[in-house]
This record gives structure tokens, C-alpha cells and sequence, in this order.
């Protein structure tokens, strides 16, 4: 019978962050770009009689929020990729999940379905580990 690395049989891999996480990472980054950036409002102007409609994004309308919204979702999602492997990293990820579940019911009406994608990934990475 061949050893076996007992940090690897323990754990299943050295130090790595979840899979599942660094994705819902990598969704919060892509989601927080089209919570700031994407024509997701809309803007009605009238100037010498002539009434002129367009789309705008959450950055051009609220930028302070926007960038508070983007950078919460990141945060959130970055939490369980910074834990790595520690003893509470699946604690951590219990919390992040709920907290992201909550944003997503919060917002649902707005940017809940940009936040949803993020929360199911990081629900994926509480269940799985």
C-alpha cells in the first residue's frame, strides 16, 4: 500500500479555496460590472419641445449606490475564497450564503436577479464544501 499525504486525505486538497466558491467569485465580479455599467433605467429629457428617451445605466443615475451595491456583492462572495481551508471555512460559507440569499429577496424587485446567480453558486459551495 502506497502513503498517503494526510493533509490531502484530510482534507481533500492543500489550501485551495473551493471551486464552487471562486466561481461564485468570478460571477459577483461579471455581475457587479452589469449592476454598474448595463442600460438597466431609463431617462426621459425634453429640451426646446423635443422629448428625447434613452437608456441609462445604474452608474450614470446613482453611482454612489451602484458602486456600494457591486462592491458589497463582491466582498461577500470574496469572503470564502480568502478562508481557504481553514477550520471555518464552512461556517464562512454558510454565512455568505445566507447573507446572499437575503440580498437576493431584499433587491428582488431591482438587482436581486443579478445577485441571485452569486447566492446559488455560494449555496452550491456551502453544501459541497
Amino acid at each position: 500500500m502506497e502513503p498517503v499525504d494526510e493533509q490531502v486525505a484530510v482534507a481533500g486538497h492543500r489550501g485551495a479555496p473551493s471551486r464552487w466558491a471562486v466561481a461564485a467569485l468570478i460571477v459577483a465580479v461579471v455581475m457587479g460590472a452589469v449592476i454598474l455599467f448595463a442600460p438597466l433605467g431609463q431617462r426621459t429629457t425634453t429640451e426646446n419641445g423635443v422629448t428625447t428617451s434613452g437608456a441609462v445605466s445604474l452608474w450614470q443615475t446613482q453611482p454612489i449606490t451602484a458602486l456600494t451595491i457591486a462592491l458589497i456583492l463582491i466582498a461577500l462572495a470574496a469572503i470564502p475564497v480568502l478562508a481557504g481551508s481553514s477550520r471555518f471555512r464552512r461556517p464562512v460559507m454558510v454565512v455568505v450564503a445566507i447573507l446572499l440569499g437575503t440580498l437576493t429577496v431584499l433587491g428582488i424587485l431591482s438587482i436581486g436577479v443579478y445577485v441571485l446567480p452569486v447566492f446559488v453558486l455560494a449555496l452550491i459551495a456551502a453544501i459541497r464544501g
